[in-house]
This record gives structure tokens, C-alpha cells and sequence, in this order.
């Protein structure tokens, strides 16, 4: 009885492990393909010599760069979008515009999930995207 208790317990740690881990890990894809989404909206402002709009719903957990398809974000992360108070659409989130030069509004997009965030920076001058952990697992 007292091995099969240390067997139920130490397979209850390793599962609450795992999904803390998972968990963590979904953050971070996620995390990184806004990232790239935000990158590819940049060059494709590059390329083609005309301003893109990045937008992002936060209330349908959803994003887009021009041209692409929708792309989803899983329900337990929480985004959060900072911009330009003219590029805010309500409470649903906004848009992030990248200019033929490079430069873009600028913006900041905050996804959450369990304590841990990645913040993701938009600078207006340059345009670059960068990405970092702020806190949690």
C-alpha cells in the first residue's frame, strides 16, 4: 500500500509538472509567432513600398498580417494591445502599421497566461520587434 501511495504521488507531481511545462511552452510559440507575424508585416511594408497593417483582436484571440490568414491564439492566453489611440478599434484590440520606411506606430502586445508573461515591443522609429519574459515559470 505504501508503494502504491509514492507511485500515485510522484505520478501526480510529474503530471503538474508537465502541464506547467506545456503550458509554459504554449506561451512561448505563441509568443514567438506574433513575433514573426510582426517581423513579416514589417518586410512585406519593405518590400512592396506601401504601409501594412498588423492587426490583432483581442477579444476573438485572433491576428492577422496582410495578405495571410487569420491565425488564432489559444483562449487561456490573455493579449493585451498598446497603440496609437487612433488604431485602437473599441475594446477589441487594434492595429500595429508598419510604413514603407521601415519605421511603424509603434506598440506593445502582452500574452499571459499562469503568472507568465512575454511582452513584445514595437518601435515606432526603427519598426524592429523584440520580444521578452517578463515574469512567471
Amino acid at each position: 500500500m505504501l508503494v502504491l501511495a509514492l507511485v500515485a504521488v510522484g505520478t501526480l507531481m510529474m503530471a503538474a509538472a508537465f502541464t506547467r511545462s506545456s503550458a509554459g511552452s504554449q506561451l512561448r510559440t505563441e509568443a514567438a509567432q506574433l513575433t514573426n507575424g510582426l517581423r513579416d508585416t514589417r518586410a512585406r511594408a519593405l518590400q512592396t513600398q506601401a504601409t501594412q497593417r498588423f492587426v490583432l483582436d483581442t477579444r476573438m484571440h485572433a491576428w492577422q498580417v496582410p495578405g495571410r490568414p487569420v491565425r488564432k491564439v489559444p483562449d487561456e492566453i490573455t493579449l493585451v494591445l498598446s497603440t496609437a489611440a487612433e488604431l485602437r478599434e473599441g475594446t477589441s484590440g487594434g492595429a500595429i502599421l508598419f510604413f514603407p520606411d521601415g519605421a511603424s506606430s509603434g506598440g506593445r502586445i502582452d500574452l499571459s497566461r499562469g503568472g507568465a508573461t512575454w511582452r513584445l515591443d514595437v518601435h515606432w522609429l526603427t519598426g524592429q520587434v523584440s520580444s521578452h519574459r517578463l515574469g512567471g515559470e
